[in-house]
């Protein structure tokens, strides 16, 4: 009997990412145990621990690896911000400056993630299509064999497309040896053939990596590459043309938003640990960020969604430093409705955008600034209220 799993055309199996984020949150938790029993030491060594698990996810270059790195430093970040906001005393100032200098090593190369996901598709592409001898074949009815026979091309694409067991599955008509080899050359002419699907995708991954790092507050910012590929996924004839590509394109605008999301939390890490070791050596807290740098910091971080400076609070003797958020407005550090309850993990940064239509509920519940670092208790209640 013919699996669903027996007709893929490409598969990646990477087991080790799930048991290396599960040892990132063992470690995480540790530091903070490790903290409120005094025991300083033991927590700096879990969170650099932990950015030395981010750098060996980081080692194969798919996408996905980086956005669990990511993800494991955001742990390591939270650690970090958690410690410093319930047991301040237990590192050393050359452990604080130890943890700055691991914060800021820790920056993740997200182009990277482009080298695995371009050559899954252009493998993929080698396996659906014949070669003419320039690099330009046409969809090859064959694509591979399996216990139960060879495979064509459109079962491989009902099981992609699907993405269900067997279990129940109707086999679509063009399963049929006889009719898909009927149906192939009406085929071949609406699906572009493999130089062209792959300058496709090439061009949507160029243009991507050249956006990766465009600043927010770009106005000038050409369209946005998820709209430009849902403009060609919506086309009734590019549906079907540029199929491979509306099928294995990643999310690149959710893409750059991350690493946007990454580069503000970063920053709001190494702004608290530069305010600890001022508010160590004046006993108080700066009358504005920029009396770290350059002696705490080589140069100041600006708000990543705004391209200003980033705003600066304090409450109940504890500092807040903060964006303008996604409504572009300060709002005096204060969270957004839909989030104010929550941990700050959740706290609205640029990968929540608002819909230009978004009903007054919406705007009201968004309403609010992204918090990039926040050692104030009850910062939920007292700067939502």
């Amino acid at each position: 009997h013919q699996t669903v799993q027996d007709r893929w055309i490409i598969s990646t199996l990477l087991p080790h990412l799930n048991f290396l984020r599960m040892a990132a949150g063992l470690l995480a938790n540790d530091a903070r145990r490790a903290a409120e029993a005094g025991d300083g030491d033991t927590a700096a060594k879990n969170i650099v621990a932990l950015y030395g698990i981010s750098r060996h996810c980081e080692s194969i270059p798919f996408l996905v690896d980086l956005l669990v790195a990511d993800a494991i430093q955001r742990q390591a970040r939270v650690a970090t911000e958690d410690v410093l906001r319930d047991h301040p005393q237990v590192w050393s100032n050359d452990q604080l400056r130890d943890l700055a200098h691991q914060t800021a090593a820790a920056k993740i190369d997200w182009r990277r993630g482009f080298i695995g996901e371009r050559v899954s598709f252009y493998d993929s592409m080698q396996r659906v299509y014949t070669d003419d001898g320039n690099g330009d074949g046409r969809l090859a009815l064959y694509v591979g064999s399996n216990t139960a026979g060879e495979q064509t091309i459109f079962e491989v694409l009902n099981a992609v497309a699907t993405n269900v067991s067997d279990l129940g599955m109707v086999e679509p008509p063009l399963s049929n040896k006889i009719v898909a080899m009927l149906a192939m050359p009406a085929t071949n002419m609406v699906v572009a053939s493999r130089k062209e699907m792959i300058d496709t995708y090439d061009r949507f991954a160029n243009r991507a990596l050249e956006q990766l790092e465009v600043p927010l507050w770009d106005t000038n910012a050409a369209q946005s590459i998820d709209e430009e590929a849902q403009q060609l996924s919506s086309d009734p004839l590019g549906k079907f043309r540029y199929l491979f590509v509306n099928l294995l394109l990643p999310a690149h605008d959710a893409l750059r938003t991350r690493y946007v999301t990454s580069q503000g939390e970063r920053d709001g890490t190494l702004i608290g640990l530069a305010l600890e070791l001022y508010h160590r050596e004046h006993k108080k807290w700066p009358a504005s960020l920029a009396e770290l740098a350059p002696r705490w910091l080589p140069e100041l971080p600006v708000d990543r969604i705004t391209g200003k400076p980033l705003r600066l609070k304090i409450v109940d003797d504890r500092p807040i430093v903060f964006s303008a958020g996604v409504d572009g407005d300060d709002d005096g550090g204060r969270l957004p409705k839909y989030y104010a309850e929550r941990e700050h993990e959740y706290t609205v940064g640029p990968e929540y955008k608002l819909d230009p239509n978004a009903t007054e509920l919406m705007l009201e519940q968004y309403d609010g600034d992204w918090v990039v670092w926040s050692t104030v208790k009850t910062i939920g209640k007292s700067e939502s209220e």
